[in-house]
């Protein structure tokens, strides 16, 4: 597949291609819609859609000692006398 990467503004709901790759592109095309902002911008504002905090509502603050060293005092329990 080939791909190209530019930057445009959507004027009365159209996307313009550049000049220079219209030579390049037949009939068809697979749009992918990104904002112009940066991901770290996006992600300061506290926007969803990166998965980071994405669970925090269901955290429980009394258990995050109990998590310090949980998986390698369940391996140690589980493999210790095999």
């Amino acid at each position: 597949m080939y791909a190209i990467e530019f930057e445009t503004t959507i004027r009365d709901g159209k996307i313009e291609i550049p000049t220079e790759y219209m030579s390049r592109f037949s009939t068809g095309v697979r749009v992918i819609l990104m904002p112009k902002e940066s991901e770290k911008s996006i992600k300061a504002k506290g926007e969803k859609g990166f998965g980071f905090g994405a669970l925090s509502s269901y955290a429980n603050p009394a258990l995050w000692e109990q998590e310090t060293g949980a998986w390698e005092k369940a391996a140690v329990e589980k493999y210790e006398n095999r």
